[in-house]
């Protein structure tokens, strides 16, 4: 969403006047330290023990 929002604001010549680039930066990083959101939600599943053998959801 970050991306596009800069190719949009970019076309018509205000990339640096909104504030989508610092939020793409920010999302990267966030990415990179804390994992994507296939990572987060095996998090969320092992801690609410969802996905178990028992369940049959795998």
């Amino acid at each position: 969403m970050c991306e596009t929002a800069i190719q949009v604001h970019g076309g018509i010549g205000m990339t640096w006047e909104c504030l989508a680039h610092v939020h793409l930066r920010r999302a990267l990083l966030s990415t990179q330290v804390l994992g994507d959101a296939g990572v987060n939600l095996e998090r969320v599943m092992a801690h609410r023990e969802i996905g178990g053998p028992h369940d049959g959801l795998r």
